[in-house]
């Protein structure tokens, strides 16, 4: 008899574009002959290394599975093994949440005189119940006579609560009159979010 433990896992919140550490299952055979897989499967967002493939009597496998969420909100799917043996097909229930972040900027659009600055106040939204650090970076054209700054330059979410940041732009007495965007990178577990803010000079 080929039985797999535990019949379920339950991942905890993963941000969208990560995956989490791996959790085992293992495939145990009672029996008295060996089993081949003849195939297995896993549901999208979750992945699996297997070396279950061929099992002796009276031995076990393990199959490490892990959550990489494609978008923010409650996941399942199911592991299935499907082998020559009885039962013919084992499965495991698979569960997680995705989470993310967003940023935003008010106004998003800034218009400044040669020689004068302005600022815009960013928002680092979580999404699915996101928490960790967000650290916050602005760049501007280059050869242009504009600088910016993030005060400050980094955030923490927790749960369901967002967080501010300040964007301040300064352009120097020669740069030119034109339009020209800022763009606002939040950082949090190497997965990067943006925003921008369109500058007008005149």
């Amino acid at each position: 008899m080929v039985s797999i433990s535990p019949a379920t896992l339950a991942f905890a919140k993963q941000l969208v574009g990560t995956s989490s550490a791996a959790k085992i299952v293992t495939v145990t055979n009672t029996g008295n002959q060996g089993f081949n897989l003849s195939n297995a499967s896993i549901s999208a967002g979750f992945t699996q290394t297997n070396n279950c493939f061929s099992v002796a009597a009276g031995s076990s496998c393990q199959v490490q599975i892990s959550f990489t969420p494609a978008k923010a909100g409650p996941a399942s799917g199911t592991l299935t093994l499907t082998e020559n043996g009885y039962p013919s097909t084992l499965t495991v229930a698979l569960t997680g949440t995705g989470t993310n972040y967003g940023l935003s900027a008010n106004p998003n659009a800034i218009m400044l005189a040669p020689g004068s600055s302005g600022t815009s106040t960013i928002t680092v939204a979580p999404i699915g119940g996101f928490s960790g650090i967000v650290s916050l970076t602005c760049h501007v054209p280059s050869g242009k006579g504009i600088s910016c700054s993030m005060t400050p330059a980094s955030v923490t979410l927790a749960g369901n609560k967002s967080a501010i940041s300040t964007l301040k732009v300064a352009v120097s007495a020669k740069t030119p009159a034109a339009t020209y965007s800022i763009t606002v990178s939040g950082t949090a577990n190497g997965v990067s979010r943006s925003t921008s803010v369109k500058l007008t000079v005149n």
